[in-house]
């Protein structure tokens, strides 16, 4: 039930953005609120997503600090280290959870240049207890085809809204109110009704708020989705009414050109498709029951997708594992071979063209597929020896109208393939770089990336580098000083560092958010242009090639001389300089290009120990 309540209240909230302002969003999802500290963890988080601009969305909030702290959902932007409080007065307490709450930006900042979402302990911004990092990308708003068809006549039964077309099979009933009875004053069996002509009894009952057609109950001055039924697709439509089905009496209605929704003549259904299997869900709520229809038709019944990861398409492969090499990117049910949309329980028709010049009896998987990150969000078997014909037998679907969002990066983004297994992009900002690295690392690695020690050469000693990595505990980034080709160590049981330490001078990271999905890890983090520290850093000179470098590894840790134990970095896997790793210079200021494609398979490493290093005989190892 749950679910149900988040679905409808998302549909709604999408109508408002729609047709009110005349531009339409599906939600972008951002990430989990990550708890900052051991002591918080568990207390606070929800997932993030961005509505529109100007909009946040927090689904299943929760704020369960019972200390007496209170909080408030606060932004960072660029360059800054505190963060800004969204409303002072929107204090938050032990009573959240499980919430799904709106939150509108201030006056003047928009979703492009946040860097992370976080709630704060203090109105200064300076406490955050817990936070999403938000990689660099803008959501662009796209005028939505919406028509205002008119408003239901005011009268009785209380029925009142302006009702307005949302794409061809979808309607949007904005300040919808209905007091529940029939024109008797008894409860009566009323229902959306779409139909051609005048209202009546051969129109087609509509569902709203989700894909259950369902009566409708007392409503005062709400916003409700309206969706057309599949089976009356091939139906001229002219009218939405509020129809009494137990009396035959139309409550209201508003009538509408028939030739806004075009059809495609009746569907021809397939009284014999062969079933190949339902969705094996791995993410993003895929479900869905694949039949054949013919060799290249496939149907797919209450279809389901989220629509919130980039970059996923219909895949269908050949081979052993879903994995396989042998792929290709299968049209959506429009024919398009763009990324797929979101999709909740719809009824979908899949053409496979003769371009592809394969069949069903080529595909040995159907998969939706995250082309991104080289992730399976599910996937099907299809079996051997299907028995099916060539005759071009199909269900038609009408197309729906373009899509109201777009991904686009906030500047065109750069992106770097360091190795196989590892990638750096950044984005320009003033006087700031924001640089994300993507790995195909085990849980409790690093990935470091920075400036070479040497100007002329790639060094790892001297090198100006940040280390990060992800861990139960969260989300880390923190300034590199490597001062000799060994494991961190104290010397003599004083506060000085000798080997790959952590910077002990200063912290030049900004900000910093990352996630981890199936074997991938990405970090993003923000750091000046210019050296904060004329001995550990380096200024990174846009226009100019620069030797870099990089490595990643297992993350240990240390015990310093005050007793505390810290994380530090132990011998690499991989580095700069190393076999398959022609990168060596980068100019952070080149035209932006993206040269990156990351496919992490097998998170499965064999983990080598650093060697002892040999220390002199009155060195104290602490």
């Amino acid at each position: 039930m749950a679910a149900v309540v988040r679905s409808l209240l998302c549909l709604l909230l999408l109508a408002v953005l729609c047709v009110e302002n005349c531009r339409c969003l599906k939600p972008v999802r951002i990430g989990n609120l990550v708890a900052r500290s051991e002591a918080h963890s568990g207390l606070v988080g929800g997932l993030v997503f961005f509505l529109n601009q100007e909009t946040l969305y927090v689904r299943d909030f929760f704020f369960q600090i019972s200390d007496g702290s209170t909080g408030y959902f606060c932004i960072q932007l660029p360059g800054d280290t505190n963060y800004i409080v969204l409303n002072e007065n929107d204090q938050l307490n032990a009573g959240y959870s499980s919430s799904d709450l709106e939150l509108g930006l201030p006056e003047g900042q928009t979703v492009a240049v946040i860097v992370s979402v976080g709630v704060c302990g203090d109105t200064g911004g300076t406490v955050v207890l817990a936070s999403v990092g938000v990689v660099p990308q803008v959501v662009v708003n796209v005028p939505c085809e919406t028509t205002f068809l008119g408003e239901l006549p005011s009268g009785s039964n209380g029925i009142q809204g302006r009702v307005y077309l949302m794409d061809r099979e979808t309607f949007a009933v904005i300040g919808f109110s209905y007091d529940g009875m029939d024109i008797t004053g008894m409860e009566p069996d009323a229902f959306f009704w779409a139909g051609g002509g005048e209202p009546s009894i051969q129109g087609y009952p509509c569902s709203y708020g989700s894909n259950i057609i369902s009566s409708i109950p007392a409503i005062e001055d709400q916003d409700v989705v309206v969706s057309v039924p599949n089976v009356a697709i091939g139906s001229k439509i002219n009218y939405l009414a509020i129809w009494c089905r137990t009396v035959s009496v139309n409550l209201g209605h508003v009538s509408f050109d028939q030739d806004l929704i075009p059809t495609v003549g009746p569907p021809v259904v397939n009284t014999d498709p062969v079933e190949i299997g339902s969705f094996q869900t791995r993410g993003h709520s895929v479900r869905g029951d694949i039949s054949a229809l013919n060799e290249r038709t496939l149907f797919i019944k209450g279809f389901n997708y989220d629509g919130t990861a980039p970059v996923v398409y219909f895949w269908a492969v050949q081979g052993s594992s879903v994995r396989d090499d042998t792929y290709w990117i299968l049209p959506d049910e429009t024919g398009s071979f763009e990324p797929i949309r979101g999709y909740s329980n719809e009824d979908i028709t899949i053409v496979i063209p003769e371009s592809l010049a394969i069949t069903i009896h080529d595909i040995d998987w159907i998969s939706i597929w995250c082309e991104r990150f080289s992730v399976n969000f599910g996937e099907v078997q299809v079996p051997d020896n299907l028995p099916l014909g060539d005759d071009a037998v199909i269900i038609p679907t009408l197309p729906p109208i373009e899509p109201c969002v777009k991904l686009e990066p906030q500047v065109p983004i750069n992106c770097k393939q360091l190795s196989d297994d590892v990638t750096v992009s950044w984005i320009l900002d003033g006087d700031s770089i924001t640089i994300t690295l993507c790995g195909c690392v085990l849980p409790n690695s690093y990935i470091a990336f920075g400036l070479s020690g040497d100007p002329n050469r790639v060094k790892m000693v001297g090198a100006d580098a940040v280390w990060t990595w992800l861990d139960n505990e969260g989300i880390h980034a923190e300034d590199l000083y490597p001062t000799a080709y060994s494991q961190c160590l104290f010397v003599d049981g004083t506060n000085v560092t000798n080997g790959a330490c952590p910077d002990q001078a200063t912290n030049s990271v900004k900000g910093y958010s990352g996630f981890r999905e199936d074997c991938t890890t990405c970090i993003t983090y923000t750091r000046p242009l210019a050296a904060e520290s004329p001995v550990e850093d380096m200024a990174i000179t846009p226009g100019v090639e620069q030797y870099i470098v990089w490595a990643m590894g297992p993350v240990g840790s240390i015990v310093t001389p005050k007793g505390t134990t810290i994380p530090i970095p132990f011998k690499h896997f991989v580095r700069a300089g190393e076999v398959g790793t022609d990168v060596l210079k980068l100019d952070f200021g080149r035209e932006p290009v993206d040269e990156c494609s990351l496919s992490c398979v097998d998170c499965v490493e064999e983990v080598v120990p650093w060697k002892q290093p040999i220390l002199p005989h009155n060195t104290t190892i602490v």
